[in-house]
């Protein structure tokens, strides 16, 4: 099975509100690609809203933690519109270009068609 990463804006402004809405978009994406039978990694996902849920550690360690998840167990990256004000995932595209990743840029969850096609290669 091969993995696609979902990176996109987490923190934005910092706000509680962003952060949900950041995590609402990406989990889209990765409903989408789970409907379609597409194996995903949701940074979002995996750590939503670690930040009021007791966690102490500080972002910097799930930035870290991202980029090994993404080095070791991805094969291409999917970037949600509006990434590149975001430093992880300017970080993420930088590491996948580094490592020759497939990079998809969808306009939305259900353009995913340039990724269903990589995928049943």
């Amino acid at each position: 099975m091969k993995i696609v990463m979902i990176s996109g804006h987490y923190t934005g402004d910092g706000s509680q509100e962003v952060i949900a809405k950041n995590i609402a978009i990406a989990e889209k994406f990765a409903i989408a690609l789970a409907n379609k039978g597409i194996g995903f990694f949701c940074p979002h996902c995996n750590s939503a809203q670690h930040e009021i849920k007791g966690s102490i550690i500080g972002p910097q360690f799930y930035v870290d933690l991202n980029l090994e998840i993404q080095k070791r167990a991805t094969d291409a990256i999917l970037m949600i519109p509006g990434w590149k004000t975001s430093p992880g995932a300017v970080n993420e595209i930088k590491l996948a270009k580094k490592m020759d990743k497939p990079i998809f840029y969808p306009n939305d969850e259900n353009d995913l068609q340039e990724i269903e096609m990589w995928y049943h290669l």
